[in-house]
């Protein structure tokens, strides 16, 4: 019996060590006046482990990030007592035509980008441009030097593609703003609230998804897979440098917000 309890414990520790080959994380140090400090001994009071948050937390933060957008949408949308709904109106109420018109289209300035690459994609011209991609990524692994000229005529057929981009980004600004012109107030101002709202519950999104990370990430010093908090709302109320901290660290293993957000 002896024996096998020994193995046990053998075999419990060689997981131990296994698990730890896989684990991502480090620690954050801090001094007594709560100064983030280098590691060497003597220097630190305190510490705390951030790793990045397991795949179920994630979509717990996605969660949590899609209800914190669904709740501004409808107050700056629906509730009209709301700060949001207030912030808003005030905002879109204080523009002219001429600036409404602005707002709109620089608000939608990706979305033009965007199309405008698919139309120059779709030009015979453009037909092997997947292939030139892959010769620059290639050029780039290689190591090869810059003044190489194969490398710059590579360069220069990149420039013209970015070019054809954005003279028919321009194009599409134009005929969009044409049409602005001949829209009323009230539908511009109509357009510019939605917009409004959807850029309100982006931002929200983005905010809580990443204080929700940010508290998955935070783990007991000694016992990596033990949350710091009990609640998120215990980590919001951390000092901004603390948080500022978490987040850095964080960063280094994951930065998928934007990825999220869309």
């Amino acid at each position: 019996m002896a024996g096998s309890s020994r193995e046990r414990a053998t075999r419990i520790e060689r997981r131990k060590k296994l698990s730890q080959l896989f684990e991502r994380g480090r620690y954050i140090h801090f001094s007594e006046d709560g100064k983030v400090v280098p590691a060497e001994e003597g220097q630190w009071s305190e510490r705390v482990w951030i790793a990045s948050p397991n795949p179920l937390q994630r979509d717990s933060a996605m969660r949590e990030g899609a209800a914190a957008r669904a709740r501004v949408e409808l107050d700056s949308r629906d509730a009209t007592d709301s700060p949001e709904w207030l912030a808003v109106r005030a905002f879109v109420s204080a523009l002219d035509k001429v600036n409404l018109i602005e707002f709109l289209l620089n608000s939608k300035a990706g979305d033009r980008l965007n199309e405008a690459r698919r139309d120059v994609l779709r030009e015979d011209e453009w037909d092997n441009f997947n292939q030139l991609r892959d010769a620059m990524r290639q050029f780039e692994e290689s190591g090869a030097e810059r003044d190489d000229p194969e490398w710059a005529s590579l360069i220069e057929r990149d420039i013209e593609f970015a070019r054809q981009v954005t003279d028919r980004a321009d194009q599409i600004r134009v005929t969009a703003q044409e049409a602005y012109e001949l829209m009323p107030s009230a539908e511009l101002e109509k357009e510019a609230i939605a917009l409004r709202v959807d850029n309100a519950g982006a931002s929200a999104f983005v905010v809580a998804y990443e204080n929700w990370m940010m508290y998955y990430s935070v783990r007991e010093p000694e016992d990596h897979d033990t949350l710091m908090f009990d609640e998120v709302t215990e980590f919001q109320s951390m000092p901004r440098v603390f948080q500022n901290a978490v987040a850095n660290v964080l960063s280094e293993f994951i930065d998928e917000s934007s990825e999220a957000k869309n």
